[in-house]
């Protein structure tokens, strides 16, 4: 799997709809759940609660819940 860094300039495209946010979206998604999944065993393994995943993505919810986190979609609340 291919390494990326993404700076603050690739990062804002995440959430500003402008040329190049699909590409960084695709390439995020897997990051963040990657991430998630090294934290949460540093969290197990030092004896804390495993973190809870939150994320407005449907599908990277989905895919966070079949890894076995506790999901939150901050969309559910007003």
């Amino acid at each position: 799997m291919t390494a990326y860094f993404l700076d603050s300039s690739a990062l804002v495209k995440r959430h500003i709809m402008e040329p190049g946010h699909a590409r960084v979206n695709a390439l995020c998604d897997p990051v963040q759940l990657a991430c998630a999944l090294a934290q949460r065993e540093r969290e197990l393994v030092a004896g804390r609660h495993a973190p809870i995943f939150v994320c407005s993505d449907v599908a990277l919810l989905s895919a966070a819940q079949v890894e076995g986190f506790a999901v939150e979609n901050p969309n559910v609340y007003p």
